[in-house]
């Protein structure tokens, strides 16, 4: 039986490309059908994302992110599709385009800025990566200035963050700290050896945890009362603790005693299970590190 005429399309798309196959079998009443194969490109889907963390755990590709946004805007999404990585910041009418993408090996991009119809932007590259920042509707050039330059590399390991426990937190007497700012580490039983030989008198319902690291920050000699050695944060990276601490001061000199003084803190923090630590920084509320030592053993 003779099929009615017209033309059959069939459309195939591949499940890894992003390409059209189309297939056409034209009748001709002079001679047998002509068939014929196209493949068309289609532009390929771009894959939405909260942020670029989220990105980069799904993909584990190395991406650039903003330490620092100007004031009043928000990441409303990031987009991912094959090589390229675009991110979309906004403030009111006003956004930012924020693009990324390898280049080859050796061949970086001069910076360029251009201006066209109310939108500016700047293109670089280091390395490996290609930049593109680009701003609508009026952001002026220092903000994308400022964007630019607080992008730093988004590392691929993440930090946990990790409960402590305070031990002691008091005023030592001179015999038992140091007159300078110090940091000490200590396993449990080295700890309570240390404890021992200073004097200190430890919680009698303190129970060291299983694999846990006693950890000893001293202020130094203060010449009043009122000061203050405290542990602000704990977390874990790759195998290394990082501490944040900070110091208080007294809020009126008038309230304060006129005495030497100590302020220290000792604080326990367990360590998951089968968790490698091999190293603790230190560091101020401002990111600043102080002090790095090996872990206790």
């Amino acid at each position: 039986m003779m099929k009615s005429l017209g033309a059959m399309l069939i459309v195939a798309v591949g499940l890894f490309s992003s390409s059209w196959v189309v297939a056409t079998d034209e009748p001709n009443l002079t001679k047998a059908p002509d068939r014929t194969v196209k493949v068309v490109e289609l532009p390929a889907k771009w894959k939405t994302y909260a942020d670029f963390e989220t990105l980069q755990k799904e993909t584990r590709r190395p991406l650039y992110i903003p330490g620092d946004l100007p004031i009043g805007y928000v990441l409303v999404r990031v987009e991912f599709q094959k090589e390229m990585v675009r991110a979309f910041y906004r403030q009111g009418e006003r956004e930012i385009l924020f693009m990324q993408s390898p280049i080859v090996k050796g061949q970086p991009v001069e910076e360029k800025w251009t201006s066209t119809n109310g939108e500016t932007a700047v293109t670089w590259s280091d390395d490996r990566t290609l930049f593109l920042l680009k701003g609508s509707a009026g952001p002026p050039s220092s903000e994308l200035n400022a964007f630019r330059a607080s992008l730093r590399l988004l590392s691929d390991k993440v930090s946990i963050s990790l409960p402590y426990e305070s031990i002691l937190s008091f005023e030592l007497e001179k015999k038992s700290s140091p007159t300078s700012r110090g940091f000490k580490v200590f396993t449990p039983d080295s700890f309570r050896v240390y404890a021992k030989e200073k004097g200190l008198v430890l919680p009698e319902d303190w129970r060291p945890r299983k694999n846990s690291i006693v950890i000893a920050l001293f202020a130094g000699e203060k010449g009043s009362s009122g000061y203050g050695m405290a542990t602000s944060h704990v977390t874990l990276k790759e195998e290394t603790l990082l501490v944040t601490f900070h110091e208080t001061e007294p809020l009126s000199d008038d309230n304060a005693l006129t005495v030497l003084t100590y302020p220290h803190q000792f604080i326990e923090v367990p360590i998951p299970d089968n968790t490698a630590v091999t190293s603790i920084q230190f560091l101020t509320t401002q990111g600043q590190s102080v002090a790095h030592l090996p872990a206790p053993s």
